[in-house]
């Protein structure tokens, strides 16, 4: 689970920064800087106002701009900024406002990693060998691998076959950053595939024993070397969740991809 928030490319980092790449941050951006700059200079929207208006009073003649409402604009516009001045303090609490919804949504998005990293520990990972090596899940072809560092005896790399539901899903491909760019991953994927391709038989009666039709796996939008990785293996996507049609609170969006294998009776 160290593998899910640290390193390049980490899940947990790269969902921040996907987050933080998204139009309620660049409002939080921009709502800072103006606070800032109004904290700074007060009467910088009144100065503006004023330049803005000597250069229409140039452009356009009087009657012209009180048929396009502009002096109402104007007059809108010191009136709103008026506060600005008699409130100096104002324009810090919006900076201070708008720093601190970055920071909850930092907040936000690393508790949604950290509640799944939570939930993978308490299921599947609680007990690897009981979750995909039991003799009831190997009759089906579960199988789960990891990479390990002799010198060091650190497990720094794993992935699952997931044979419990109706569709085999790969689960848990884990890389530790400092072990990243070496190919590990591609090792890992091969090992699976193998295996898959020897043993892949599942047993759903005595009678019937088919192949395994299709790997599924799932990732996250943020994770584009991942689904690099996967479609260069063989898997296709599925479904794709759009980030500006979701509901921005939404910590991360996913992808769900497969991979189709040989089918027909063993």
């Amino acid at each position: 689970m160290y593998c899910m928030a640290n390193g390049p490319g980490a899940p947990r980092e790269a969902g921040i920064k996907a987050k933080l790449s998204q139009w309620p941050a660049y409002a939080a951006y921009s709502m800072f800087t103006v606070g800032l700059a109004l904290a700074i200079r007060p009467s910088l929207p009144h100065m503006i106002c004023v330049v803005v208006q000597r250069t229409l009073d140039l452009l356009l003649p009087p009657p012209i701009q009180t048929f396009l409402g502009i002096p109402q604009a104007f007059g809108f516009l010191n009136a709103l900024f008026t506060p600005l001045i008699t409130y100096p303090r104002l324009p810090l609490l919006i900076s201070a406002i708008s720093a601190s919804s970055v920071i909850l949504l930092i907040a936000y998005v690393n508790h949604a990693f950290v509640g799944y990293c939570r939930n993978a520990l308490a299921t599947d990972l609680h007990d690897v060998d009981e979750y995909y090596r039991s003799p009831e899940v190997a009759k089906k072809g579960g199988q789960f691998w990891v990479v390990e560092d002799v010198d060091k005896s650190d497990v720094v790399g794993c992935v699952g076959l997931d044979t419990s539901g109706t569709t085999p899903q790969l689960r848990r491909m884990c890389v530790h950053p400092s072990y990243r760019r070496m190919g590990l991953a591609q090792r890992l994927i091969d090992a699976l595939l193998s295996h898959t391709i020897k043993h892949n038989i599942l047993c759903h009666d005595s009678k019937q024993k088919l192949k395994i039709k299709e790997i599924a796996v799932g990732t996250l939008t943020c994770q584009e070397e991942a689904i690099r990785l996967y479609s260069r293996r063989g898997w296709e996507v599925v479904s794709r969740e759009k980030e500006d049609e979701g509901p921005f609170w939404k910590p991360y969006w996913e992808v769900k991809m497969r991979r189709l294998m040989d089918v027909g009776p063993v």
